[in-house]
């Protein structure tokens, strides 16, 4: 608990000192004294609270926990445009059922409850501390330079991703640059990361690979932990936005992996969206010097998506429908410790990583009464149609076809209140593959509701 008790000092001294509130990273003066450069800064942060409960099918067991957390944030004035930022993070168990006890018909334990605290250590719920940013931040105008653990959003497969007690967090290089109102770049170079639901860091080369890695192409258990040599990852984006289109290019370029470009383009007219995106993927030739079962993605394969989505938006509803269709000769990868795909058809709870040949269909309703503009709630309905899943070549994970339903009610509070906010996701994950569906092959997997319950008090 040694980063906790720190957390605790560092907070008890900055919020006794003379705070600033205003965080604006573009209009912050600049401040040539030592001490009110650190004084005048500014903290902010959040208490989560998080219930969740999955039910699975039949006599399966069933796992219910409640996970409560803190993250405290402290921004420091500019000095010459130079500033820093640093956030700590902690979580504990409250209450909860034996997430470790197996389960008598299949003798697996818990999975997504286990998300909540360290899925590397199944048995640690109170020491779960992290670091999450430590970082200096340079600006100029409107654009701006980080290096250090760095937050990263904003992108189509790297994000911190914040649905569970810890998200995604990254170390490496992050930069903006507005050449005009309308033209802007990224670029990211990412050398560490520490997992969602993990407390430690890792060298990129040491993290790929902590979660499931699935089946090779030739349908044995894959082995690439430790073994890629792949040591950073490098994306770039440039981005042409007006007030009805917005058009992003990325490149990510995975060292001795792979190469992946992103195109999305998204066209606004009175009520309508129409967006588009492709993706075309292919495998490097440094993954031809390791055996099938040590290699990440097949060599010279490629894989292509399209994704689109339409959508009609009025002053209380949004009514979308939307498509995924994945080909080639490849499977669509990406590490799964450095965050998941933002396609028009990913949701909570399903992603498509992993699958090639697929296609996958939204339909999603949302209401937002205009006399509660701080109330949202979504109703989403997807069928998902995978490779059969003895197809290895492009099916890593042995994903079975399957309709994925979610309820939301997302609340924000006003008033006396404000800084409160209620998340409610009910999820229900029913298999419809016409293969015999065996009890270890649903258990956590499919056939199961979820319940989550969320309270965020942000300050």
């Amino acid at each position: 608990m040694k980063i906790t008790f720190l957390i605790c000092i560092f907070s008890i001294s900055i919020i006794s000192l003379k705070a600033n509130r205003d965080s604006s990273h573009t209009h912050i003066k600049d401040t040539f004294n030592l001490a009110q450069h650190f004084s005048r800064g500014h903290v902010s942060g959040h208490f989560r609270n998080f219930f969740m409960n999955t039910i699975n099918e039949g006599s399966l067991r069933d796992y219910w926990t409640n996970a409560f957390g803190m993250s405290l944030h402290y921004e420091s004035l500019a000095f010459k445009g130079f500033m820093f930022e640093m956030k700590g993070i902690f979580t504990f168990q409250t209450f909860s059922s034996d997430l470790n006890y197996k389960d008598p018909i299949t003798g697996l334990t818990s999975k997504w409850e286990h998300e909540l605290y360290d899925v590397l250590d199944p048995e640690n719920r109170t020491d779960l501390d992290r670091l999450e940013e430590l970082f200096i931040h340079y600006q100029w105008k409107n654009s701006f330079i980080r290096y250090g653990r760095i937050p990263i959003n904003k992108t189509p497969l790297i994000n911190q991703r914040d649905e569970r007690m810890k998200p995604f967090a990254f170390e490496g290089l992050y930069n903006e640059i507005e050449f005009t109102k309308r033209w802007k770049s990224k670029s990211i170079i990412i050398h560490g990361v520490s997992p969602r639901s993990t407390v430690e860091w890792f060298q990129l080369n040491d993290a790929i690979g902590l979660y499931d890695n699935g089946f090779s192409v030739n349908g044995n258990q894959s082995n690439y932990l430790g073994l890629l040599n792949s040591n950073y990852l490098i994306a770039q984006e440039i981005n042409y936005k007006t007030e009805k289109t917005d058009f992003s290019l990325w490149n990510f370029y995975m060292d001795k992996l792979f190469n992946l470009n992103w195109l999305q383009l998204e066209i606004n007219h009175n009520s309508w969206k129409l967006g588009l995106i492709g993706v075309h993927q292919f495998g490097l030739n440094d993954q031809s010097v390791l055996t099938q079962e040590n290699q990440y993605i097949a060599p010279k394969k490629s894989v292509n998506i399209v994704s689109s989505i339409l959508e009609r938006k009025s002053k209380t509803t949004a009514i979308s429908l939307s498509r995924t269709d994945i080909f080639g000769d490849g499977r669509f990868v990406f590490p799964r410790e450095l965050g998941r795909e933002d396609l028009y058809t990913s949701l909570v709870r399903s992603r498509f990583e992993g699958l090639g040949k697929s296609q996958s269909t939204n339909f999603s309703l949302t209401y937002f009464p205009k006399q509660k503009e701080n109330l949202e709630i979504d109703i989403i309905g997807s069928y998902v149609q995978a490779p059969p899943t003895i197809d290895f070549a492009h099916n890593k994970y042995g994903v079975r076809d399957y309709f994925h339903t979610i309820f939301r009610v997302d609340y924000n509070f006003i008033g006396k209140l404000k800084g409160l906010e209620l998340d409610f996701i009910y999820i229900y994950h029913k298999d419809v593959d016409t293969e015999p569906l065996t009890q270890q092959e649903a258990f956590n997997k499919t056939n199961f509701h979820q319940i989550n319950l969320i309270m965020n008090v942000n300050f």
